[in-house]
């Protein structure tokens, strides 16, 4: 699954030396990857690999996590 987040907050979702994607796919056993290209709507790609339940469960803690910088 792909995902959308916004430019601006990319490197808070990342986190420092990558220690919030990891603790995702820790969490909910997902492997998460920030592409690096833009599209014009100033949003990065974010790709979710894992089983339908863990991707669910990502998506909703990263909605979760991203609901204090919107």
């Amino acid at each position: 699954m792909r995902v959308l987040i916004n430019e601006e907050l990319v490197s808070l979702f990342i986190g420092k030396e990558g220690k919030n994607i990891k603790k995702l796919m820790d969490t909910y056993k997902t492997n998460v990857t920030v592409h690096r290209e833009k599209n014009d709507t100033k949003f990065r790609p974010v790709e979710i690999e894992g089983s339908v339940n863990d991707i669910i469960d990502t998506v909703m803690e990263i909605n979760r996590s991203m609901e204090f910088y919107i």
